[in-house]
């Protein structure tokens, strides 16, 4: 009996029994999601893992909060929690580009790409929204942008670092970039149907990493274009900038900090 005494009492201590001048404290509630539903793909099965987004209906831009995100799980469930009062929409992609795991253009609920005809939701202190299905588009179509980066002597480029901005996303966008091989040629990967334009930067070294500093010798963009699913060898020549500047502000996605990009332009001005 002494020993099963002890061993209820080691229970107690050991378990979170309260114990006379002390109280367990309660664990905080998690809020009630303010809106929830599933996003499905066009096939009508889940769609995994992909981050929606409920802006505030006065911006145009998203708002930095962690309420305001939200990510769809295995079976395409989402949520929002703690969502200040106010009227949002609910979208993928908000202002942002397609991305290999998000391949879709900005897409609104219920269905449309058009901000100013999709749902608005009033959220305040007794809203509880279930039941919504999000349908997405069809993904955007992969395909090769292939090329060749030239002197204006005809001699191949090696080692330029190639850059794809996006000319429907106001922002710098690179696909991840690439570099030159040693018959100047270049492979990376985009969306069909996008606008895009490249850009070529070579520098007086070899790059391990975008954050190595170096001097740039030559430069060379090319026309925009629009993304075919049988796109043609893009030939692009190089030449020696008079400024970098103008450049480094359409593809400054391959430059990290103010005083890299000094470093960069210090022989190219």
């Amino acid at each position: 009996m002494i020993k099963i005494a002890l061993l209820l009492l080691v229970f107690v201590f050991a378990f979170g029994g309260e114990i006379k001048g002390q109280r367990t404290p309660k664990p905080t509630p998690t809020p009630t999601p303010v809106l929830q539903g599933t996003l499905i793909k066009t096939s009508l099965k889940p769609l995994q893992y992909t981050e929606l987004e409920l802006v505030p209906l006065e911006s145009d831009r998203i708002v930095n909060d962690p309420r305001f995100f939200g990510v769809s799980d295995t079976y395409g469930r989402f949520f929002f929690r703690d969502v200040p009062d106010g009227k949002y929409t609910l979208s993928v992609n908000f202002g942002d580009k397609p991305t290999f795991l998000s391949p879709f253009a900005t897409f609104f609920y219920p269905g449309t790409s058009d901000r100013k005809v999709a749902t608005v939701f009033t959220v305040d202190s007794t809203t509880r929204i279930k039941g919504i299905t999000f349908k997405m588009p069809a993904e955007l179509i992969k395909s090769p942008i292939i090329g060749k980066i030239l002197w204006p002597d005809g001699r191949p480029v090696q080692g330029a670092v190639i850059s794809c901005r996006d000319m429907e996303f106001a922002v710098r966008n690179d696909f991840g970039g690439t570099t030159t091989d040693k018959n100047g040629m270049f492979k990376l990967e985009a969306f069909v149907g996008r606008r895009y334009q490249l850009g070529v930067m070579l520098f007086d070294q070899d790059r391990v990493s975008p954050f190595d500093a170096g001097s740039i010798i030559a430069l060379a963009e090319s026309d925009e274009f629009v993304l075919k699913e049988r796109q043609t060898v893009f030939v692009i020549q190089v030449t020696k900038p008079k400024s970098v500047k103008p450049f480094f502000d359409k593809y400054l996605s391959l430059i990290r900090t103010e005083s890299e990009l000094t470093q960069l332009m210090s022989g190219s001005k």
